[in-house]
């Protein structure tokens, strides 16, 4: 089944759960998949278990790290189809509900993050026709 041969997608927190299984579902149907996250010893795992996972370190509420996972995209494969907006976290419970640091934070990866990296990759999917 290669029902996404040819199509690049980036996935954002992709170090573990859900990111890590979306990355291998996605190059399992075929795609080129950058993926993404903080920490590289774990994306490096995922990208030896299946050859068309390609890590990129970034924490995506950095606006340069953002910058750079999609010029390495675009670099290495001239396109992007797909982004999996998957990196957040939560409040940490009661306690850390309380603390506006806390959400700060939250809102960071949450909201702007994903809201910055959308707009990103929204640019080279509409000059490409698709995505």
């Amino acid at each position: 089944m290669n029902a996404l041969a040819n199509r690049v997608a980036i996935v954002t927190g992709a170090s573990s759960g859900l990111g890590a299984r979306f990355a291998s579902v996605l190059a399992g149907a075929g795609a080129e998949v950058v993926a993404s996250a903080r920490r590289l010893d774990r994306l490096e795992e995922l990208g030896e278990s299946e050859p068309t996972i390609h890590p990129v370190q970034a924490d995506v509420t950095v606006e340069e790290d953002r910058r750079r996972l999609v010029a390495t995209t675009l670099e290495r494969f001239g396109r992007i189809d797909v982004l999996v907006n998957n990196a957040g976290m939560s409040s940490g419970g009661p306690e850390g509900q309380s603390r506006l640091d806390v959400f700060r934070s939250v809102l960071a990866l949450n909201l702007e993050a994903v809201f910055a990296l959308s707009q990103a990759v929204a640019e080279p999917m509409r000059a490409q026709g698709s995505g």
